[in-house]
């Protein structure tokens, strides 16, 4: 009898210890430094209005801006931006604004929405689970209800993690025109494994236990944060960016996107899949690298897939 029960307790132990371990790496993996940002739409001299919804998940606040390219709001096409979660609205680094304003001079609407806004607990973590996906299907409905604008005349447009979380939600509810993700990942756990190199490589094995944690503590079943399944059961149309030389989102993501998608590396005729994957270019620098370019492509996969 003695000896079961200090089999167990040693069972026990290991199991506190294995658990310790995978507490420490999914807070690690998940731990969120978010860049504040002063600047405004104003920076750039376009007029702007700030508004703010509600969240379905919890009801807590959204705060966003509306750009719009005219008076006559449902004229022209809407794009959502979604940023990266690392920042709140504008990245002052990779350069937001002038994405914006490149838009809005080829005549498209903008709304952008804090992803990190009015609730510190979801603000400390680098992850897209249900309150995420519950704001971008917000700022959808504000267009929709609010302004009266049709689905087939919104674009879903992200960054980095926004990206995928446009691609998640485009992809799952099919309720919007097109997707655009620059720097996406196509499989959370697949990125972590990806960030565990090295001397880190071992970890890899606590990555089982990260997992149970997130499900248990934050709700979150980290198996669904797979944007490369829910795309790969969807038809809407889809842009996909990624640069080459990205050491904090793999190229690979990328490949993996794209052929979620339909495309066809050999020979793609169909103008409802765009994949651009740039030589010489990191993470979320194509715009810095050829603003012109980067614009162009936009404006052309979105002339030619919302009507």
């Amino acid at each position: 009898m003695d000896k079961i029960i200090n089999t167990s307790k040693f069972i026990g132990f290991l199991a506190g210890a294995y658990l310790g371990v995978s507490g420490i790496l999914l807070k690690s993996l998940i731990k969120n430094d978010i860049i504040i940002s002063q600047n405004t739409p104003k920076d750039i001299n376009l007029d702007y209005k700030e508004i703010s919804f509600s969240n379905g998940y919890d009801g807590s606040k959204i705060n966003a801006w509306v750009i719009p390219h005219s008076k006559k709001l449902s004229e022209r096409p809407w794009v959502i931006i979604i940023p990266d979660k690392r920042t709140n609205m504008i990245d002052p680094i990779k350069g937001t604004l002038g994405i914006i304003k490149g838009l809005n001079k080829q005549k498209y609407n903008i709304l952008i929405y804090d992803i990190n806004s009015d609730n510190p607990y979801f603000q400390d973590y680098k992850i897209i689970g249900e309150f995420e996906q519950m704001q971008t299907i917000a700022a959808i409905n504000f267009l929709k209800n609010e302004l009266g604008i049709k689905e087939n005349k919104i674009a879903l447009f992200g960054f980095g993690f926004g990206g995928s979380l446009a691609i998640i939600i485009g992809s799952k509810f099919q309720n919007i025109g097109a997707i655009i993700s620059d720097s996406a990942f196509a499989d959370l756990e697949i990125l972590w494994k990806n960030s565990l190199k090295g001397i880190m490589k071992p970890f890899n094995y606590f990555i089982p236990g990260a997992k149970f944690l997130a499900n248990i503590f934050l709700q979150n079943n980290i198996n669904d944060i797979s944007p490369f399944t829910y795309l790969s059961q969807s038809e809407i149309p889809i842009m996909i960016i990624h640069g080459l030389d990205d050491k904090i989102v793999p190229p690979e993501h990328g490949r993996m996107l794209a052929r979620a998608s339909g495309y066809d590396f050999v020979e793609n005729k169909s103008k409802k899949q765009k994949i651009i994957l740039k030589e010489n270019i990191g993470h979320l620098d194509y715009f810095l690298s050829n603003p012109k370019q980067y614009i162009e492509n936009i404006s052309i996969f979105l002339e030619e897939n919302l009507t």
